[in-house]
């Protein structure tokens, strides 16, 4: 169902800032599915105020791929490989310019922490590599995030650590 003529120009009109749609909030007559849809490609923080029972896999990734740090309003049940991937892809850095990586990976449920997920994690911030449960850490993704970080080598489970060390010459 497309929006319909209230829904779009309240879009126009007041969907440039999130504030917007928290004070005052959404007319609930406007308030549908399809209008929370087009706002979150808007500004994907504001899955934070869609209804639970609206957050599908494609909503979140649609806020996440807007904004990564939607990934935070994601429900468990839809924080999936490419949600995460997109998330990161996506991040709008801290207001002390840091990449949010390594809290992305807190904010995924450690089941849903696959080795896809956990390298492109450390791939965009080593630091993440302290957040990847010790049963995902292969001796090469060990390597990869000790090459970027040498510091992290006290994270590395005790039977990867001497290979890791002499690979990394640490």
């Amino acid at each position: 169902m497309a929006l319909n003529e209230k829904q779009k120009e309240w879009l126009e009109k007041n969907g440039g800032s999130r504030l917007n749609y928290t004070n005052p909030p959404v007319p609930k007559e406007l308030a549908t599915e399809e209008f929370w849809s087009e706002a979150v490609k808007k500004i994907g923080s504001v899955l934070e105020l869609v209804p639970e029972e609206w957050k599908t896999e494609a909503l979140c990734l649609a806020a996440v791929q807007q904004d990564g740090n939607a990934l935070r309003y994601t429900p468990p049940a839809q924080i999936t490989e490419a949600v995460c991937i997109e998330a990161m892809k996506h991040t709008v850095p801290s207001r002390y310019g840091q990449p949010l990586h390594e809290h992305f990976l807190q904010l995924v449920p450690e089941e849903k922490r696959t080795e896809t997920v956990c390298l492109t994690a450390i791939q965009h911030d080593s630091s993440a590599f302290k957040h990847i449960p010790d049963a995902l850490k292969t001796e090469a993704l060990c390597i990869d995030a000790v090459k970027q970080n040498k510091d992290l080598i006290e994270y590395v489970p005790k039977n990867l650590k001497n290979a890791v060390k002499a690979a990394t010459k640490g």
